[in-house]
């Protein structure tokens, strides 16, 4: 049973709701979660400067972006990080698609209502200022065409807006694509409802990547229910062409899916390790693992990891995993960008003005980075979900000089 709910852009004035379970307040948690898994940044400890507006890049797809909101709740899982008994797993999910918007349509805010308040109050971070070109709830692009669908996940601790750059680009090239915020995996989630759950999942294990594996399977089922529904999206999901990726340990919960899912016909792991079952039995289907230029002894450096030991006890174990992925994917791909760090694959090398500690020591130009990272997950969905025959996928390209580029054909 699923208990649905459709957000007209989470439009939220009702007041916080603190949701009861083992408590960490938002702002002592807030900020180290933002940062993704190897690149630990300092809690705000002053106030942020006063910003200037940041525009993230432009979309180049022949389509506009509308971005819709859906809330909907698992009623077969029990849900594992709260100590609430009988709590059901709750999802938030935001869809990026090809859409038409009126001529005077307004983009919409970047952290829609109480989540755009709820980051101010606690960072001092005014996400108004941040300008993304995706349009609440607007009609989607044409009558009657289907396009394919995209699932995506974000890293453990980061915010599914903070990708709002990869994920608008992919969806004005035609694509349907599907955040998943994993909620108690955020700092915070905002219900419409008001209620806000904020982070409560230090640890993560071959559960908790079993468990976000079924999240992207039931949200999967959502979008199947949708697609027959009587909501602007029915019969406007092409669901016989699905790709999943993610970031950071969201990168690894596609693998997992892959593994267990036959919906799965792609997958892409953006510089994530490797956890669950995945590790020891690999996919089958297309995958791509892209790689940042990060090193232990940045790592420790940063304080993200205790020490060069530790780090290199972590990287073994994601060697393994990505080894036998590539082994047995069909084929598979390695795409390394000289000069990235972990964080470079979201918003955050934009919002540096914003959030000085965002800066992570990547070299690459962060617009640079943003085209490399689109251009590679383009090319490898538009292959292998459209069919489409794509000349960067056949070896190393002089077009981007900072990619070390690997193809096995298993």
């Amino acid at each position: 049973m699923t208990i649905a709910i459709s957000t007209p852009e989470m439009k939220l004035s009702s007041p916080l709701v603190q949701h009861k379970r083992k408590a960490l307040s938002f702002v002592q948690r807030g900020l180290l979660l933002l940062v993704i898994l190897l690149t630990a940044l300092p809690v705000l400890a002053q106030a942020v400067p006063d910003p200037t507006a940041v525009t993230l890049p432009a979309p180049t797809g022949a389509y506009s972006v509308g971005r819709t909101i859906f809330e909907w709740t698992d009623t077969s899982r029990d849900e594992i990080y709260s100590d609430v008994d009988g709590e059901m797993r709750e999802l938030v999910v935001w869809i990026w698609y090809p859409a038409e918007p009126a001529a005077d349509a307004q983009p919409a805010a970047y952290t829609p209502g109480l989540m755009g308040d709820l980051l101010e109050q606690g960072f001092g971070l005014n996400t108004d200022h941040i300008l993304a070109e995706a349009f609440a709830d607007e009609p989607i692009a044409g009558t009657s065409e289907q396009y394919p669908v995209l699932v995506f996940s974000h890293g453990n601790g980061s915010l599914l807006p903070f990708y709002s750059a990869l994920l608008v680009e992919l969806a004005s090239h035609g694509y349907m694509v599907v955040g998943i915020q994993h909620t108690y995996n955020a700092p915070i989630t905002v219900f419409a409802d008001g209620r806000v759950i904020t982070a409560n999942a230090d640890e993560v294990s071959s559960e908790s990547v079993q468990y976000w594996s079924e999240d992207t399977a039931f949200v999967i089922d959502q979008l199947e229910a949708l697609n027959v529904g009587s909501d602007q999206f029915a019969g406007r999901l092409d669901l016989s062409h699905l790709g999943v990726f993610g970031h950071s340990f969201g990168g690894a919960a596609a693998a997992e899916f892959c593994l267990s899912d036959s919906r799965c016909d792609a997958g892409v792991n953006i510089d994530g390790s490797y956890s669950g079952a995945a590790v020891e039995q690999g996919v089958t289907q297309p995958f791509m693992q892209v790689f940042s230029d990060t090193t232990c002894e940045q790592v420790v450096a940063s304080g993200g990891i205790p020490s060069l030991e530790a780090c290199q006890q972590i990287l073994q174990q994601n060697q393994t995993g990505w080894q036998n992925i590539f082994e047995t994917a069909v084929p598979s791909y390695s795409v390394r960008i000289a000069g990235s760090r972990h964080a470079t694959f979201s918003d955050g090398p934009f919002l540096q003005s914003l959030v000085p500690q965002f800066a992570d020591g990547a070299t690459i130009d962060s617009e640079r980075a943003w085209r490399i990272t689109s251009d590679y997950l383009l090319g490898f969905f538009n292959h292998y979900i459209n069919n489409e025959d794509v000349v960067l996928l056949d070896g190393p390209s002089s077009d981007y000089p900072e990619v070390t580029f690997e193809r096995r054909e298993n």
